[in-house]
């Protein structure tokens, strides 16, 4: 299995009010939730919200019993969900919170459009958490903004959420990068993009060449036992 740590401490010194420090962290612990489940959570056909992936909370507490600080690990997330859904399903809730609340420069530098336009969300047909009667269950720009304060609650600056919306606005912009059949010579059939611009948009967006990111998928790189230099092998379309 795999698992990844968060940690929340609050502020360090001799000078910080022990009240204060323990209110920090329990600020944390509780301001953490939001985050965990935007990036962790989707909806199933069985649960509109449901988790996952696996998480451990441990609350670690001094010697005159106040929190004194705290860890979440959490384990084994679905990856296929963020390039594949069943029908009735949706992906983890954050890319629609995105596409829902994030607004101005940053907005219009990740070139976010609908969820229906994205690959990646409109496979499975749903792009709401409806309640029984077919009303919307939540704001999904409300659950943003719930998002971007928890996040700086956990100390994650204005920069590195930029960098976090970025990297999810290029995973949207991946699945919408187009492939055609290529045959080459002297070797299996292979591919070809299609849609350049999408592909510098995602190239743009993760701050590599266009080329190189092309090269990334339409090749993949073997290593042959016994060998010191890496092959490029063509993937098909």
């Amino acid at each position: 299995t795999t698992s990844k740590d968060a940690a929340f401490k609050g502020a360090g010194g001799s000078k910080v009010n022990p009240l204060f420090h323990t209110r920090q962290v329990q600020n944390q612990i509780i301001e953490s939730n939001p985050l965990l489940e935007a990036f962790g959570n989707a909806k199933t056909v069985r649960n509109e919200n449901s988790s996952r992936f696996g998480k451990f909370i441990q609350i670690l507490f001094s010697g005159d019993h106040t929190i004194c600080g705290g860890r979440v690990r959490h384990y084994l997330l679905e990856k296929a969900r963020v390039v594949s859904q069943h029908r009735g399903e949706r992906n983890y809730h954050v890319f629609y919170q995105m596409c829902a609340g994030l607004h101005g420069p940053v907005r219009d530098r990740l070139q976010l459009k609908t969820p229906e336009e994205f690959n990646f969300l409109n496979q499975s047909g749903v792009y709401e958490l409806l309640d029984t009667d077919g009303m919307p269950m939540c704001d999904e720009v409300a659950e943003f903004a719930r998002v971007e304060k928890s996040m700086a609650q956990m100390q994650i600056d204005e920069a590195q959420q930029g960098q976090v919306w970025e990297i999810l606005g290029a995973i949207l912009h991946l699945g919408n990068i187009g492939f055609e059949t290529q045959e080459i010579k002297g070797s299996d059939e292979g591919s070809t993009v299609t849609t350049p611009d999408v592909l510098e948009t995602a190239a743009g967006l993760l701050q590599v060449p266009a080329e190189t990111l092309g090269q990334g998928l339409c090749f993949s790189l073997v290593k042959i036992t016994g060998e010191t230099s890496l092959f490029q092998v063509p993937q098909p379309a």
